[in-house]
């Protein structure tokens, strides 16, 4: 069966294409994945464009995205998924441990030779996957790693932590500043104002 993907093939030019679906059987700990949601960061833009700005070179006709969500369609041996679970991608190889230098963006999907989210199908090992939470639907669900984690370790575990009574002011409309937002009246019932709201 024929899938599509988004591949990058030229700088600042995406193409759908049709690529061949994963094929079954599946190998040990892997995971078959039909991709419902992907979420775009300024990072992709910067993949996209073979900006040099990004640390890792763009690979030919490279599938972009980290960010996404999708519903698991087949299980390998020994995985812990099961058909019809909704789940997160996990973009990177840094999957556990507080130490940054832990963080290779040369191994983050989506950019240099690692072929990222924004396909039909794809298939990741079961430690790329999270459990999709219930409460929110699977657009929703494709920000929280990039957007969603970076509002939460900065406003939780930042310069200065957030506690009863501080004001949050964000910069913009992006991903991080609508995270930050929802996120800090939900902790702690802050008072968030977003500048574009602002007067000026």
């Amino acid at each position: 069966m024929a899938s599509q993907a988004w591949q990058i093939t030229a700088p600042g030019q995406l193409s759908l294409v049709d690529v061949p679906k994963p094929t079954t059987p599946l190998g040990d700990l892997e995971v078959l994945v039909r991709m419902k949601a992907v979420a775009p960061n300024f990072r992709d833009i910067l993949v996209v464009d073979h900006n040099p700005k990004y640390p890792a070179p763009t690979s030919p006709n490279l599938v972009p995205g980290c960010d996404g969500a999708g519903i698991v369609e087949d299980v390998g041996a020994g995985s812990t998924w099961k058909k019809g679970d909704t789940v997160l991608i996990h973009p990177n190889s840094w999957l556990s441990g507080s130490d940054v230098r832990s963080f290779d963006p040369l191994r983050t999907l989506g950019s240099g030779t690692m072929q990222g989210t924004l396909r039909r199908w794809a298939v990741w090992r079961d430690d790329q996957l999270i459990a999709a939470p219930t409460n929110l639907s699977l657009v929703e669900t494709s920000t929280l790693f990039t957007a969603g984690v970076t509002a939460w370790n900065v406003l939780m575990h930042g310069f200065c932590k957030l506690r009863p009574g501080l004001t949050v002011v964000t910069q913009g409309t992006g991903g991080v500043s609508c995270w930050a937002i929802m996120v800090s009246p939900v902790c702690c019932g802050f008072v968030v104002r977003g500048t574009d709201l602002l007067p000026r």
